[in-house]
C-alpha cells in the first residue's frame, strides 16, 4: 500500500549562467511524499513519523540559499537529494516510492527510485 504526505517549504537560489534564473530568488515548493510498505498494526507508517522525517530532511534547506547546499540547484537535483536524505529517515520495511516537488504551481519534477 501507498500512502502520501504533501508538506510546503521556502528556499532562496540562483542558477549560475542561466539567462533566466541567473539572479537570486525563491520558491514556495511543494513536496509530496509517496512511501510503501505493508500495513501493520492498521498502517503502513504514521503521518506525525513521516512529516517528522520530512522535516529533518529539509534541514538546511527549509528558508536557506540552496546554493550553499547545492553547486547547482535545479529542481532535479534538489529531490535527488531530499530522496536520499529521506530513504535514510524511513523505518524497516518502508519505502520511497516517489517524490514529487513542485517549485511553482506549473513547475514541477518527480523522482522514482527507478530513475524513470
Amino acid at each position: 500500500m501507498i500512502i502520501v504526505k504533501e508538506v510546503e517549504f521556502s528556499s532562496g537560489h540562483y542558477l549560475p549562467g542561466h539567462i533566466h534564473c541567473g539572479h537570486p530568488h525563491g520558491h514556495n515548493f511543494r513536496l509530496r511524499v509517496f512511501v510503501s510498505g505493508e500495513v501493520r498494526n492498521g498502517m503502513v507508517m504514521d503521518f506525525a513519523e513521516l512529516k517528522l522525517a520530512i522535516q529533518k530532511s529539509l534541514e538546511g534547506i527549509d528558508h536557506e540559499n540552496l546554493n550553499d547546499t547545492l553547486e547547482m540547484p535545479t529542481a532535479e537535483n534538489l529531490v535527488s537529494l531530499l530522496a536520499g536524505r529521506i530513504i535514510e529517515k524511513l523505518p524497516k520495511g518502508v519505502r520511497l516510492k516517489e517524490l514529487e516537488l513542485w517549485e511553482t504551481s506549473s513547475n514541477g519534477v518527480i523522482w522514482r527510485p527507478d530513475g524513470q
